[in-house]
Formats: C-alpha cells, structure tokens, sequence
C-alpha cells in the first residue's frame, strides 16, 4: 500500500529535455517524470498524440504522458476532489505505478474518429471496448496547441481510470473535475457542484455497434451540419426561465436549441430556438411562435441570445446582442416532460443540425431582465450566480 501522495514513478536519471524533437522522443519507460509538472507532462502528451495521429503511429506513449501528469499532481486529494466514495484510491495509484513502469498491456487503445461519428465531443472513452476515442477534427484545429488536445487526453484517461477503480461510474464529469485539478484550474464550488451534476455519459455507433461513452467537450462546440450535436441531461424549468448561449453560423435557416424528452426530439420536445432567413425564431408549445425581423445572424459572427420565459415578464422575450427583438404572451410550456437540452438542433428548423459553432450555455431558473443579460452576457460567470441551474463553457 502506497503513502499518500507519494509519486508511482521510477527515480532514474532524465537526459533529455522536454522539448526534444519527436523525432527522438523521450522513452516514456525510462524517464523521472517527477522532474516535470503535471502542466508539462499534458503539453508532451499532446505533442506525442499528434505525432501518433499524423505519423499512424501507436498512441500509447501518449498514453503513459497523460499519466503522469495525472498520478504526479497529489492525485490523492485530487481524486477525494473528483470522484465518488467507492472509488479505490490504492487501486488506482497501482494502475499508475504499472503504466509508467513499462506495463502497457494495461492501457486501453486510442482511435482517431471524425467531427461527425464523435458527435461533436473532443474526446470520448467506451468501457466496454476499453477505447479512447479522439475527434481527429479537433487534433487539426489544434495541431498548434498540444496542450488543449493533452488536457482531453487526460480527461478520458481520467473516466478510464475511473472505469478501473472504481464499481460504479462516479457522480457527475470526473473526468473533467479532476484534469481542471491537474491544469492547476481554480474551481468555484459552484463550480464544482455543477460538474458534480452534469452527466457526461451518451451512446456513439462505431462500426455498427452501440458504445455507451464519457465524452469531453472544450470552448467554441463546432458542429459539421449533417448530424452534430450536443445532448446534454437537465430538466429545465416550463416557466419563469431564462436560456442564454453564444453562436456563429453561415447557414440563415440553422437549429439551434431545443428541450426534448429523447435525443433529437424523440418522445417529445419544445422551446426550440432556430433561424429562418437569417432571423431568430422561438416556439413554445401549445403553441406561440415569436421571431425577429430585419436581422441577418448568419453573418459568420457571434451572436447572443437570451430566451426568457415567464409571468414575471408578461410572457416570453427573446433578446439577441442584448437587445429585445421580439416578445409573446405565453407564459409557461405545456411540455412538462423534458429530460434534456439539445444544443445545435432543432426539429422546427429548416436545416436541423447547425452548421456553426456554440459556446457559453447557460440555464437559468428564473427570468432576467435586459439589464442583467446585457451585464453578462459577455463575461464568464463564476458559476455560484443566484438561478443558475447549468453553465457549459
């Protein structure tokens, strides 16, 4: 059994640098991780992924990074930090000792997919294929910034680790929660709690077969048009509601938003949020529609819009850029039976998926005024504001 907080790495000499070319990168089996940061571990584990990706290369080097920058980061407290009470801390930190030692059958495989089959998620991890999958989308969008594609790395060896120690999946993003702790990220505990909450979990169909995940996500969600989107699990409030998010499109008749039961409005859905010729359009059910006029918001820009709901406001307000373009008199939904948001789709639009890029969703469970939108709706919360029952930045 380990001391707490006692490194699982080997104490041999470094002798070369981090920066070392890949073309003669470092051996991950004979290396003094702790001579290195966590941060810097997740850069190399990035730089070495992108070489495997580009080169067709074997990513488990990436692999063996991405661990130590997970096990040399006081990975106990971290780990009480992200994940549940039955998660074993000892198992874990064995696991760890094994894959920097050279015991690389216990690693699971990596597979590069695209944009598309990963459903807009970064990065994703099947137990029961023991597979990280990767957005190769995102590793071209990145090919300069190995540390954004090391820290998704992370994240899902994160739910693989999880997935080992651990009988049950823990409560909420664990694998978010913990590669945050890892970058050195300051969490609120709002912050957290709303992590703690969020379910990271959905189903990808890879090679004819259905694969439950953990998926991760990062800032600016960019969706291809055909069959992205972003499903995430909240029940939000029929009435005195308020949702807000940024997007950037071309596409003047693009789904952007919408309440449903079942992914993609199976079962039921509602409070969609699309454009038509360029302009916003909102409908609650039963049944009032409200729309913009004169804009065009497919302009390749960001945009923000607050879709507020309720009595206290007389009815429904639909705000873009801050300002009020469009206002009805219905003041609740009748769909009461909604179990998620579906971001970058629409089953009322034209076009159903988005073709674009969304960012800084946010749920409230109560109206805003204009004046508290517009005080926002450009600045990152801390994630502990009054209301707000789900931030994804």
């Amino acid at each position: 059994m380990m001391p707490e907080e006692q490194p699982v790495f080997n104490n041999q000499t470094l002798d070369t640098s981090l920066n070392q070319s890949l073309n003669n990168p470092l051996d991950p089996f004979q290396t003094d991780y702790t001579e290195f940061s966590s941060n810097q571990m997740m850069h190399l584990a990035g730089e070495t992924l992108i070489d495997a990706w580009e080169n067709q290369g074997d990513a488990k080097q990436a692999l063996v990074y991405a661990a130590a920058s997970i096990f040399n980061s006081k990975f106990t407290s971290n780990a009480e930090i992200a994940f549940g009470e039955s998660f074993d801390i000892h198992k874990a930190q064995a696991l760890g000792h094994d894959i920097v030692t050279g015991q690389s059958s216990v690693l699971p495989d990596v597979e590069f997919l695209s944009n598309a089959e990963m459903k807009g998620a970064l990065g994703a991890y099947a137990e029961s294929t023991k597979t990280i999958y990767i957005n190769s989308d995102f590793l071209i969008d990145n090919v300069d910034n190995p540390s954004a594609i090391g820290k998704v790395l992370v994240e899902e060896k994160v739910h693989f680790i999880d997935a080992y120690a651990s009988p049950v999946d823990s409560d909420g993003d664990e694998g978010e929660i913990l590669a945050g702790l890892v970058a050195v990220e300051n969490f609120t505990t709002n912050e957290l709690q709303l992590l703690k909450l969020e379910d990271d979990s959905t189903t990808f169909t890879i090679n004819g077969q259905e694969l439950t995940v953990e998926q991760s996500f990062g800032n600016n969600l960019k969706l291809d048009g055909v069959d992205d989107y972003l499903s995430i699990s909240i029940d939000t409030p029929e009435t005195e509601v308020t949702h807000e998010f940024r997007f950037k499109t071309t596409d003047i008749n693009a789904g952007l938003f919408s309440v449903v039961d079942g992914d993609l409005g199976i079962g039921g859905h509602d409070r969609h949020i699309y454009l038509e010729g360029g302009n916003l359009k909102t409908r609650i059910w039963n049944t009032e529609i409200i729309q913009s006029t004169g804009l065009n918001l497919a302009d390749d820009k960001w945009h923000h819009v607050a879709y507020v709901i309720g009595a206290s406001v007389g009815g429904q307000k639909l705000y873009v850029d801050g300002q009020l373009v469009a206002s009805g008199n219905k003041v609740s939904s009748n769909f009461n039976w909604q179990k998620r948001i579906n971001l970058g789709f629409s089953n009322d639009a034209q076009n159903k998926f988005l073709n674009g890029e969304i960012d800084d969703v946010r749920v409230w469970g109560k109206t805003r005024s204009q004046a508290e939108i517009q005080s926002s709706m450009g600045q990152e919360l801390a994630g502990n504001e009054t209301g707000l029952i789900g931030y994804w930045k």
